[in-house]
């Protein structure tokens, strides 16, 4: 067997890092971002799918689609001495799960370089071996383990190493493999993988349609070429790598494949395989088809030529058995390259899909093609869609029903099914063997089912109309059941998360702490509504539910009915294209969640505010415009001054307050829509307790009659008169000029908020101003407004205490009492005392207000103790956290991050174990937290509706149990 550095786990086992207060909980919203492999079960209920989110991998049971095991993060790569060799998050391309052994077999790599070199080696979820060099020939490995090299050396060898990855993975089998240690001399049961290397970039659709003038056709194919009936069953020793064999491939072969031997505790390279009659060809992916004892198919395409090509090569003695030629005749004067393969429940017959979109049926047996189907994108684009992976359907009602589907994923998001099934006599298609053969039934084409980044890989389940698919980049793993009369598919079950990183997020119903927190069992967790978070602000423009205690429970709220069709209709791409824009601002309230909508968005550019219901899961309430205002789109839009900027809805339920970028504040009835005034008022708008004369008052009535019935008219009446009409106009001047000075006219509104009584609104702008108004006559106070230090860009608002915190343009927060009129702290301010040194992302407070959270795009959040005024905690993460938000008991943390489509949660370690904050002592550098893990949710629970959703939370209890397990978990490594 060759020798290859092994690396253990206890090489890559670091300390997690953890603050003083808060250590890495879980992720919300990751379901799947790769290739997964499908466990069978007798019973489809209890079959698993094992899908790799990341740097980990998790099984999914498939009546729930629920996450029953979580692995350990793969292990990075490091050189010899420490040195990581390639930065950055680790990512798994390719797994394999063998359920007898309990074992995963992983092929990893840097997320950045987007390749796979490394294997790894999984004991159920722990990483026990790692092959580093796996990718390395027999003389580099011993050069670099025999000699120390400069850094310019080392450089120049990362280079030549990195035109080779892994592309594919093959599960072979199992064998008999000779035990070592206490156990010598007994066999135990290993399971044979296949590693698919290739050396080179993959194919470049950009080249699309360029005939090759004067290519090599690479004659010596032809010498390799024998039947493929042939076993080659010689012994093993005459296909051993030699030195100078391995040294001359490396320079001429652009593909290999590698034996590996996997134990349940060791992972060790048994063969590896090169093309030495067929140096030009590049293997992208393998198959092992039934009954081909020994054999393998691989796909991929000709280096020379950059056509298709095929090979079927023997495991066993290491010799090229074919080269297929059945494919020459198909389009010779395209480059495309095979991109999938899959072997169909007949004997000798095979799927071969293309990076062109076309789908061959290929006997191998006697090198024959069959036919051929074509797939075209319908986005308008002349760029040829990819074939990413293919599936058979072998259940039994498809073959009563007489038809033979094929799944067909591609790289548009579009899964096809095709009927192979031949066609009749009347509308035979049929031509001369020496000619492409067409014509197979389209059933049904699911388009755009993962966009973005198209279809990764999709299986059916064995002996069930059943298909399991996930996506490159859609963050979603489904299932798709075909029972009805047309053959056509429909969701069964499916587990959705954000295609891009979420930019706001907030608790349904949070807490006092954050103007929540009018229902009592909030504030203990009694009621399941307190686990649940909002997630939006993605460039997905979706907005969607995520529950902390489980994931059935996720959910997307709809935008309206029919857009899939209406979109189909317009010509559009997809149905983003008429949802709403991304939201960058919401406001919840739960004293009227069962009349009417609870929720309330304003999105990116945009005017109009709407109202949402989250027991309904939908928009479902009017949209809050002016009377003035297009609904139509063809029609003149509001002006930029009146897009909102930032929103709130009154401690009633009853009204949203919506701030504009010009500094007005509109006032809405949330049931209705209608408008009910602005913030300052129009001079149109009269609303009641306004000082000044009224029509209809009979004391204006008696006065005037008073006037008329004066006997003398002398000049001195005159004159008063006149002196009265100053005095008023004096005092309307006086008013004007003190509304203008108390408004944020021509300035951007960034915060709102209204008191626990509906008397007072809080607004805080862009001006540097903080203004209190009269809810009810929407006059401002007579001492406002307050000037601030700087630009506000963020308000928070604790109705308890009446304090509001608020994020200045100076990086620096101010708290501000609303019932003194004062700043009464101010943190991060000057050099000396602890300071963000980045903008102000998102602040929040703890439910009892003592406590302050600051993120900041300086990768950092800061926790504030707001009554002695100090720095008790300083996160820090390796990207920028975007927002946050508190749980309404106060036990949780959650924050998003740019670049990430998960929701990161911490749990605050004083709520179930002493921890000691000395406020004298402030921390010096922030605690590098790292990223956590997403967690096995427990089963036998039953699942919840939404309608009960109080059901799940016998689950809650055992959160702390599952929290003090994680902590442990963290405090021994990965």
């Amino acid at each position: 067997m060759e020798g290859t550095k092994t690396t253990s786990l206890a090489t890559f086992s670091a300390q997690r890092g953890n603050s003083r207060l808060f250590s890495p909980y879980r992720t919300l919203g990751i379901v799947a971002d790769g290739p997964f492999h499908l466990l069978p079960n007798q019973n489809s209920s209890n079959a698993m799918v094992c899908a790799s989110i990341g740097e980990r991998f998790h099984l999914l049971q498939c009546d729930k689609l629920q996450p029953v095991l979580v692995s350990h993060a793969v292990p990075g790569c490091k050189k010899e001495g420490g040195v990581t060799a390639e930065p950055g998050p680790q990512k798994i391309f390719h797994l394999i799960s063998d359920n007898s052994l309990s074992i995963s077999v992983v092929a990893h790599g840097s997320q950045r370089l987007n390749r796979a070199t490394r294997v790894s080696l999984y004991q159920r979820t722990q990483p026990t071996v790692t092959l580093e060099n796996l990718c390395q020939s027999s003389a580099q490995s011993k050069q670099t383990a025999g000699n120390e090299s400069s850094t310019e050396d080392d450089g120049k060898e990362e280079n030549r190493n990195a035109e080779w990855s892994i592309v594919d993975l093959l599960h072979l089998g199992k064998i008999k493999m000779a035990m070592t240690g206490e156990k010598q001399g007994k066999k135990e049961n290993a399971a044979l993988i296949a590693v698919i290397l290739s050396k080179g970039k993959p194919f470049d659709d950009r080249l699309d349609g360029v005939p090759v003038v004067g290519g090599d056709h690479d004659d010596s194919d032809d010498e390799s070429e024998s039947s493929s009936g042939d076993d080659g069953d010689e012994d093993d020793n005459s296909v051993a790598d030699t030195d100078e064999r391995t040294n001359i491939d490396d320079h001429t072969c652009r593909g290999q494949v590698v034996l590996l031997l996997a134990s349940r505790t060791t992972l060790t390279v048994h063969k590896r395989m090169t093309f030495g009659n067929f140096t030009s060809f590049c293997p992208r992916v393998a198959i092992h088809p039934p009954t081909y004892v020994n054999k393998v198919i691989l796909g991929g395409s000709c280096s020379k030529t950059s056509r298709d090509a095929l090979v079927l090569l023997n495991v066993r003695t290491g010799k090229m058995i074919h080269v297929f030629k059945c494919l020459d005749k198909y389009c010779p004067d395209i480059k495309s390259e095979i991109t999938s393969l899959e072997a169909s429940p007949a004997i000798d017959t095979i799927a071969v899909g293309n990076s062109k979109g076309s789908v061959h049926l290929v006997n191998t047996r006697y090198d024959k093609l069959l036919f051929s189907l074509r797939h075209q994108s319908k986005s308008g684009t002349k760029k040829p869609v990819r074939i990413t992976s293919m599936s058979f359907r072998t259940d039994g009602s498809a073959l009563k029903y007489g038809i033979a589907p094929l799944a067909v994923g591609r790289s548009d998001g579009t899964i096809t099914i095709w009927d192979l099934s031949p066609p009749s006599d009347e509308d035979d298609d049929f031509r001369d063997d020496d000619k492409i053969i067409m014509g197979r039934t389209l059933l049904c084409e699911m388009e755009r089912v993962h966009y973005p980044g198209g279809v990764n890989k999709l299986q059916y389940l064995p002996q069930e109309p059943l298909l399991v698919s996930t996506g490159s980049h859609s963050n979603a793993i489904l299932m798709h059941i075909f029972d009805n009369p047309d053959h056509s598919g429909r969701i069964l079950r499916q587990r959705l998360g954000h295609t891009a990183p979420p930019k706001c997020i907030r608790y349904l119903h949070p807490g006092a702490g954050t103007g929540g927190g009018v229902l009592a069992n909030m504030a203990d967790g009694t009621d399941a509504h307190a686990c649940q978070i909002l997630s939006t602000g993605s460039t997905d423009r979706t907005l969607r539910k995520f529950s902390t205690v489980r994931s059935v429970l996720d959910k997307e709220f709809s935008q309206g009915k029919g857009l899939e069709k209406r979109a189909k209709d317009l010509g559009m791409t997809s149905k983003a294209d008429l949802l709403l824009p991304p939201v960058i601002a919401l406001a919840t309230s739960e004293v009227r969640t069962r009349d009417w909508g609870d929720l309330v968005t304003i999105h990116r550019n945009h005017a109009f505010a709407y109202v949402w219901s989250s027991k309904n899961g939908s928009q479902s309430g009017p949209t809050l415009r002016q009377d003035d205002w297009n609904v139509s789109a063809m029609k003149k839009q509001p002006p930029t001054s009146d897009h909102a900027t930032s929103v709130a809805i009154s401690t009633c339920g009853n009204f949203a307050l919506v701030g504009t970028k010009g500094g007005v504040i509109y006032k809405y009835n949330v049931q209705s829509g209608m408008t009910r005034g602005t913030y300052p008022l129009n001079k149109d708008d009269k609303r009641k307790g306004e000082k000044g004369s009224n029509p209809g008052d009979i004391r204006r009535t008696f006065k005037e009659l008073e006037k008329s019935m004066k006997l003398s008219n002398r000049p001195s009446n005159a004159e008063k008169g006149e002196k009265d009409r100053v005095e008023r106009a004096k005092r309307e001047n006086l008013r004007n000029s003190k509304l203008r000075i108390a408004s944020h006219a021509g300035h951007a509104v960034t915060g709102i908020a209204v008191d626990s009584v509906n008397r007072t609104v809080i607004s805080v702008g862009y001006d540097a101003k903080l203004i209190l108004w009269n809810f009810s006559t929407h006059t401002p106070h007579k001492k406002s407004p307050s000037k601030l230090p700087a630009p506000a860009t963020k308000l928070c608002h604790v109705k308890d205490s009446d304090l509001a915190a608020i994020a200045l343009d100076d990086y620096s927060t101010v708290l501000f009492d609303c019932s003194a009129l004062t700043i009464v702290r101010r943190f991060g301010v000057g050099t000396a005392s602890p300071r963000h040194t980045g903008p102000i992302s998102d602040i929040g407070f703890s439910p009892d207000g003592r406590t302050l959270y600051t993120s900041s795009l300086d990768g950092t959040i800061r926790v504030w103790d707001v009554p002695t005024n100090s720095c008790v905690d300083w996160l820090g993460f390796s990207s920028s956290p975007t927002s946050l938000t508190v749980s309404p008991t106060g036990e949780y943390l959650a924050t998003t991050h740019t670049g990430k489509l998960g929701i990161s949660l911490w749990s605050d370690r004083s709520f179930y174990q002493t921890v000691h904050v000395d406020g004298t002592t402030l921390p010096l550098t922030p605690a590098k937290m790292d990223d956590p893990a997403p967690i096995a949710e427990l089963v036998g629970t039953e699942e919840s509706s939404s309608d009960d959703l109080n059901n799940v939370m016998g689950c809650v209890g055992a959160r702390r149990t599952q929290m003090t397990l994680v902590e442990e978990e963290y405090s021994k490594g990965p």
